[in-house]
């Protein structure tokens, strides 16, 4: 349609066939917006007017005291959880699959959604981006695809991932 918004996202699902499933969300957490405040000279005022207790051994880093107490702004941190959208720039591949996402796009799916020696399973294998990804990360790999050509290209692509990974060790 050219007379309403473009659709700029795409979900991905990621899919367990159990109510108990690993999830490792520490494994993709962010680097936060907000980092954590340095040391401040003792008693300036800081964020909001409130003022700053310094560094202190008893006291964490950047605490405050103010109307809500010392640690107000404990929950500041250097890194966040992930968030649901996210920005993956795109990459082309001299293969000839019309559908390949780069490896980053997929990469987090797999470092929370599998254990190391687990195994990732993708039922729509295409040129294999996703078996790439859980091979980088120590994970195991099962792909299906129906179209011969696209699985010449995975196989392809999995290979120097594999020749890849032996010259590093």
């Amino acid at each position: 349609m050219r007379d309403r918004p473009t659709s700029s996202h795409e979900y991905i699902f990621l899919l367990s066939k159990s109510q108990k499933y690993y999830y490792d969300h520490e494994a993709i957490k962010e680097e936060a917006a907000y980092k954590p405040f340095p040391d401040p000279p003792r008693g300036s005022k800081g964020a909001f007017g409130m003022e700053q207790l310094g560094r202190r051994e008893d006291k964490p880093r950047g605490s405050f005291k103010g109307k809500y107490g010392d640690l107000a702004f404990r929950a500041i941190r250097n890194k966040r959880n992930k968030r649901s959208v996210w920005t993956v720039a795109t990459k082309p591949t001299k293969d000839a699959h019309f559908a390949t996402y780069p490896v980053e796009l997929i990469e987090p799916c797999v470092l929370a959604g599998c254990p190391v020696d687990g195994i990732v399973l993708d039922p729509f294998m295409g040129s294999g981006t996703t078996g790439i990804a859980a091979l980088k990360h120590s994970r195991n790999f099962i792909g299906i695809e129906l179209n011969p050509e696209y699985i010449k290209i995975a196989n392809k692509r999995l290979n120097g991932v594999q020749i890849e990974l032996l010259h590093h060790l």
